[in-house]
């Protein structure tokens, strides 16, 4: 007996042991597993763990009493796991707590209380939940107000520094056009302006295409505005291709009409009529690589000399006794103008004009000077604009591009180089430029490049030798520059 004692008590310990353990591991699962456990474990397995304790107790009526009832062989020695394992198999579709309604109850009432609390945990839980939702809501709903009220005061601001910067802008370009036309030419010379100011600002510059139509418009109604207004029969304006090549772009002709006399060339005896108003044409020259080319290289004439490198108006009186000047390569008899486009103090271009296929005779004087003056100040002044305003543009379209890339997630660092080089490409098409990364020893990676200053070094390493790459190492051991680069 007192051997069968110390084994029971040993037993006791186990499942005690057991249950302690299966407890502590019930409560560190969560909700929804002890509502399992409460509701399909407990009410057959703890039953059968009972009736197990029983029959260890009763061990010496263990073995009869299992060959009666299950045919088992008497005196077989007893194994509590696999014992329990057929019982759990033998009564796995059957209700084990038939008998016992009260302990059923009592577990029925456990996993009710433990789904209760599960519900009302998930309510907190959703209501908490919904709580901060709402919060993180409100904080991104204020967040947005706040950035958008930034972006609308950045836009405010940009847009007033864009108001300040045209209007002094355009009281430079009154003064400049007063300055050139004198007090003669004034009032023709900012109707003009106005003219062009027009086209300028009809014009949204989404493109090459779009630039190019107003840059040939602006020269188109500058020549023929020239060719009405004056004494002239042709005037063209021409670009500096390089120091020593003059490309003529665009002309305007101007055909007079002669008015008929009576036969016996008596002027009395003609009725008064309004004088016809001469034929206008305007039009494109040749391109550069076309052989019908109007080209004009340095050594011929005298526009290189008198015009470009002294940068100022010329008039001739008649060219036909003027030394080296030749139209396709005759001489003719008529006036000759001609006055330099500037950019600031550089020539980049001539307007000019002659009298050379005038029919009535007429002359082009020094006082007119002037007025063609005027008209390239403005022709300079607006193709300027024209350029930094679809400039503007490309920027405002590659800024919004690269914010989007940005809250990409799976936008590469490569992605984003090669983004900002083809928007550099884009604004100044002859540009060298690349951008790159520092890595941990302080060279320089190359991420993307155009331009034959960095021709071969894409995912390669700045070489300091090269003067490009020296500038941009410079820039980065200045601090100028901290985790990228960027050259042009």
């Amino acid at each position: 007996d007192h051997q069968r004692l110390l084994k029971l008590h040993g037993l006791h310990r186990i499942m005690a042991a057991m249950a302690e353990e299966l407890k502590k591991r019930v409560e560190e699962e969560s909700i929804d597993d002890r509502e399992f456990l409460a509701e399909k474990v407990y009410p057959r397995l703890m039953p059968v763990l009972i009736e197990l304790c029983q029959r260890v107790e009763h061990k010496e009526n263990f073995d009869s009493l299992q060959a009666e009832k299950e045919g088992g062989e008497r005196g077989a020695g007893f194994n509590p796991i696999r014992w329990l394992a057929e019982h759990l198999m033998r009564n796995r579709r059957s209700s084990i707590m038939a008998d016992n309604q009260e302990y059923m109850e009592s577990l029925q009432r456990d996993a009710e209380k433990i789904r209760e609390k599960r519900e009302r945990l998930e309510a907190v839980a959703r209501e908490k939940r919904a709580l901060e939702e709402e919060e993180s809501r409100k904080q991104e709903d204020e967040r947005n107000m706040a950035a958008e009220n930034e972006r609308r005061e950045l836009e405010a601001k940009l847009k007033s520094q864009a108001e300040k910067e045209e209007e002094e802008w355009n009281k430079s370009v009154l003064s400049g056009v007063k300055s050139a036309a004198g007090v003669k030419y004034q009032d023709e010379a900012l109707s003009l302006s106005e003219s062009i100011h027009q086209l300028v600002s009809s014009t949204s510059f989404n493109s090459m295409e779009e630039l190019r139509h107003t840059q040939e418009t602006m020269l188109k109604e500058i020549c023929a505005f020239l060719v009405k207004r004056t004494n002239a029969s042709f005037v063209a304006v021409a670009r500096l291709e390089d120091s020593d090549t003059l490309h003529y772009k665009v002309a305007a002709d101007k055909k007079d009409v002669i008015v008929d006399h009576d036969e016996d060339g008596n002027e009395e005896n003609v009725e008064h009529k309004e004088a016809p108003q001469p034929e206008i044409t305007v039009r494109n020259l040749p391109p550069m690589d076309d052989d019908m080319a109007y080209v004009l290289r340095r050594g011929n004439g005298i526009t290189f000399e008198r015009v470009v490198d002294l940068n100022k108006g010329l008039c001739v009186t008649d060219v036909k006794f003027v030394e080296g000047m030749f139209f396709f390569d005759q001489k003719r008899q008529g006036t000759y103008l001609a006055v330099p486009i500037r950019s600031g103090k550089k020539v980049v271009g001539i307007i000019s004009a002659d009298t050379l296929d005038s029919l009535i005779e007429a002359e082009l004087k020094d006082f007119e000077i002037p007025q063609f003056m005027s008209a390239a100040f403005i022709l300079s002044a607006f193709m300027e604009r024209s350029e930094l305003l679809y400039r503007n543009q490309i920027l405002k379209r590659r800024k919004e591009s690269l914010t989007v890339m940005s809250k990409r997630a799976n936008t590469l660092p490569d992605d984003m180089a090669q983004e900002i080089v083809s928007s550099i490409q884009e604004m100044l098409p002859a540009c060298s430029c690349c951008v790159g990364v520092c890595n941990l020893t302080s060279q320089i990676l190359v991420l993307s490049s155009s331009g034959p200053s960095w021709q071969g070094t894409c995912n390669g390493v700045v070489d300091e030798t090269k003067e490009e790459h020296g500038l941009m190492m410079k820039a980065v051991a200045s601090k100028l520059l901290v985790s990228s680069a960027v050259s042009c």
